[in-house]
């Protein structure tokens, strides 16, 4: 990071003096001490940017039918209340994270975490919420660990339904029945008159008008539709080992008095669900019995709730004193192996995806090598159970299909892969100098160490870059493509910047003047030596 030495010359520009007075001055006339002049001084800076950061967590939130990065918030948790253990990039204590363009970043307070729960949410622009699950108990904690959320957009793709209604006491004037009906499934809400609504305190909500929607989608849902389990949020199988329960059924259910949510009622009401013929080649019957859990939106908990049996129509019916998403459930044998993947013809360095979306069973991650295990997590966690075939998917953040391989997927994973262009890695050099210093020390530069850097081509995932002493690596590049590049630091007071490079193999360098560097008063003395980073 250089040195304080200076050569002679470089001083004497920077303060104006001659530096050959020494000893003491005498007056001709008198003979009486002259006191020695001050010894002259120079402001030069000193290197005051952090060490490079090894372990973070950069993610991005995408539209799922899109790849396009999305708005959201990011709120953290951990055994069901917001987590104290996440912090920002600068170690300051946080539990959300709001992102204008699909980019976040966060740290751990401890090393001692195994899991992190993340409710990531975009209202405004209406997506279905969706919880994701960090396991930190096998991570490599040299690198950052790059994450990917989706959200299901509520579109056409989704179905949808929606009712209004007055209260009065907390009770509706006239019974609120609302059906949303798929192609080949559908689910119906309905609440009487001598129900009293209530919110989250449990207080009866105040006369207003009420909004009732639901939200649903069939298991095996045409293309271009939504699939129930895109309903689904994650953790639905956390605690799942010998056995997972399989999706037959999904509706998410939201009622609101004015702006405020009924979370509640004074006495049960119904929630119909109709169902397929089979699930998983099994028939679903009448008398069959079902598992049903429910979802706490703001906790990101799943509850076990009582069972429901089919009717002679194919139909189930849930009573419920409280609103929820609402899977119906039948269990499966678990995958217990540890599935693996292995990427043939992959030449490496390029950031991927892996994609297994099935009408039951729907995961993806990022990855960066051309073999491991599969998941993060147990399989039986992720609900996976041991018959499973499906189509298993390679892509880039690009949205570039590099190969797919239809197998059974609880158990080791073979997939050819095409890589569809010329790949290229680059180093950019981050330098600042200090317009603050002494003049002669102003055009100096120093390595801009401890950065947060990723970069992305316009509008798509951004990876995060490694860094050494200011010389940041980015790989797995388009030959020839723009790339936008975002250089976040950490630990001084200077604001966020982007560059914008062509990716040629070849590197740039880039300095930042900065007018706050930290500094150090040194006297002059005169000697020998370089300065600075130059």
């Amino acid at each position: 990071m250089g040195n304080n030495e200076f050569k002679l010359t470089k001083l004497a520009l920077a303060l104006g003096v001659t530096l050959s007075l020494s000893g003491c001055f005498s007056d001709n006339d008198n003979n009486t001490t002259v006191p020695k002049p001050p010894t002259p001084t120079v402001d030069v800076p000193v290197a005051d940017t952090p060490e490079d950061l090894s372990f973070y967590v950069s993610g991005s939130v995408v539209q799922k039918s899109t790849g396009s990065p999305i708005a959201a918030t990011i709120m953290f948790y951990q055994d069901g209340e917001l987590s104290e253990n996440v912090v920002d990039i600068d170690g300051n204590a946080i539990s959300s994270i709001t992102t204008e363009d699909g980019s976040f970043t966060f740290n751990l307070a401890s090393s001692d975490i195994s899991t992190l729960k993340m409710i990531v949410s975009n209202d405004d622009d209406g997506f279905i919420s969706k919880t994701a699950i960090l396991d930190f108990s096998d991570v490599d904690d040299s690198e950052p660990l790059e994450t990917l959320v989706q959200l299901t957009k509520l579109d056409s793709s989704v179905t949808t339904a929606a009712g209004t209604g007055t209260t009065t006491s907390g009770q509706l004037s006239e019974a609120l029945s609302v059906a949303a009906n798929a192609d080949s499934s559908s689910a119906t809400v309905a609440i009487g008159t001598d129900v009293v609504l209530r919110d989250a305190s449990g207080d009866p909500v105040t006369d207003s008008e009420v909004s009732l929607s639901i939200q649903t989608a069939d298991i095996d849902a045409a293309t271009g539709k939504a699939k129930a389990i895109d309903l689904i949020p994650d953790g639905l199988n956390e605690s799942s080992t010998t056995t997972v329960q399989v999706p037959v059924s999904m509706m998410n259910v939201e009622l609101k008095a004015g702006e405020t949510k009924v979370k509640n009622f004074s006495s049960p009401i119904s929630l119909t669900t109709s169902l397929p013929a089979t699930v998983n080649g099994q028939t679903i019957a009448t008398g069959d019995t079902l598992n049903v859990m429910s979802y706490n939106e703001d906790t990101g908990e799943w509850a076990a709730e009582n069972t429901v049996t089919v009717d002679a129509n194919g139909n189930a019916t849930i009573s419920t004193e409280h609103l929820s998403g609402w899977p119906l459930l039948r269990p499966f044998p678990a995958c217990t192996a540890i599935p693996t993947f292995t990427l043939g013809g992959y030449a490496g360095a390029v950031p991927l995806i892996i994609d297994i979306d099935t009408p039951q069973f729907s995961y993806t991650r990022r990855i960066k090598a051309g073999n491991g295990n599969l998941f993060m997590r147990a399989a039986a966690k992720l609900g996976l159970w041991n018959s499973l075939n499906a189509q298993v998917s390679v892509r880039d953040l690009l949205g570039n299909q590099w190969g797919a391989s239809t197998q059974l997927v609880c158990g080791p994973i073979s997939i050819p892969v095409t890589q569809p262009y010329t790949v290229v890695s680059e180093n950019i050099n981050v330098t600042y100098s200090c317009s603050n210093a002494s003049e002669g020390y102003q055009d100096d530069k120093y390595p801009f160490t401890g950065a947060i850097v990723k970069y992305a081509q316009a509008n798509r995932i951004k990876t995060a870059a490694t860094g050494t002493a200011g010389a940041y690596s980015l790989t797995g590049l388009q030959n020839g493509a723009s790339y936008d590049v975002l250089f976040r630091p950490r630990g001084v007071d200077v604001e966020e910047q982007t560059f914008t490079i062509t990716a040629d193999g070849t590197g740039e360098t880039f300095n930042i003047v900065r007018d706050n560097c930290e500094l150090d008063t040194v006297p002059v003395t005169g000697g020998t030596g370089g300065t600075g980073g130059n």
